[in-house]
């Protein structure tokens, strides 16, 4: 490949570390932007700089492509990134946060009863509010989950589906 520049080198590498829409860290996309970039470098050597600013392009200039998963981890979310439909992904990282908000719910509303300085009626008021939270979290995770269920069905179907059924163009 000719690259013009070390940023567009950059990009092309990044693009394709972030092809099998596994998480990836910054360190682990700089550190394989060098590796495949070594002895290629255009006008002066590839530094951190232009490896960001180039994850920067890449991520924001292809939105909906893309997402941060956490603080300097990206993933590809592309529409048939591991042959799977983007609204199959789109629950299945709703599940996944759901599931995360739940958890950290479940551990936000618990209280000490060493703590003597907490009114009881205050106490049970958050109790109160924690479970209708829950409830709610609850109901959101079994409507994703029926969703995600059906989508995966219909996926299936899709791939069962006779061959001699479908017009050849």
């Amino acid at each position: 490949m000719n690259f013009r520049s070390n940023s567009e080198m950059a990009r092309y590498y990044i693009e394709k570390l972030m092809e099998d829409g596994e998480e990836h860290s910054f360190p682990e996309i700089t550190d394989y932007v060098m590796a495949n970039s070594e002895g290629r470098e255009i006008k002066g050597p590839l530094t951190i700089p232009i490896i960001s600013n180039s994850v920067m392009k890449v991520i924001c200039q292809e939105k909906g492509s893309y997402e941060t998963t956490r603080r300097g981890c990206y993933r590809k979310i592309d529409a048939q990134v591991n042959g799977r439909s983007a609204s199959l992904g789109a629950y299945t990282r709703a599940m996944k946060i759901l599931q995360t908000t739940k958890a950290e719910l479940k551990s936000c509303f618990k209280i000490s009863l060493m703590d003597t300085e907490i009114d009881v009626e205050a106490v049970k008021d958050m109790q109160k509010c924690g479970k209708t939270i829950g409830s709610w979290v609850e109901l959101a995770l079994q409507e994703v989950e029926t969703r995600l269920l059906k989508i995966q069905s219909m996926e299936t179907e899709e791939e069962t589906e006779d061959p001699d059924m479908t017009l050849n163009m």
